[in-house]
């Protein structure tokens, strides 16, 4: 149940106050765990490095951050390719692909609870 029945005013409409304090904790676990791929895939992210292995990454961490907090259409997204992929609207880099000594971009895209972000 979304709004718990003490959230709830006389006529069945949820206090503002309640319904801002629940969307707020419940947003906790998400920012945590996108933050933390991001700043992982940034850790790894040098000259060199396959774009691949930042993608899966992102996925392996987001993975084990979301199991433990939402349902399966919940996702995140993140990797480092160079920048010249960047220009061209939804333009995927080749698999085989490497970080190059700049400039690179780091995508992220995060899908929590029906609500989207993207960064670059």
């Amino acid at each position: 149940m979304l709004f718990e029945n003490h959230c709830l005013n006389s006529n069945g409409i949820p206090h503002i106050e309640q319904l801002n304090y629940q969307i707020h904790h419940s947003l906790d676990a998400p920012k945590s765990i996108c933050s933390n791929v991001v700043n992982e895939t940034l850790a790894i992210a040098q000259t060199g490095t396959k774009v691949v292995d930042t993608y899966k990454l992102g996925m392996r961490i987001g993975a084990e951050g979301m199991s433990k907090h939402f349902s399966l259409e919940n996702r995140t997204i993140n990797a480092v390719w160079p920048a010249e992929y960047s220009y061209m609207p939804h333009s995927i880099p080749d698999v085989n692909s490497t970080i190059g000594s700049g400039p690179n971009i780091d995508v992220a895209t995060f899908n929590i609870q029906g609500y989207a972000a993207e960064c670059e």
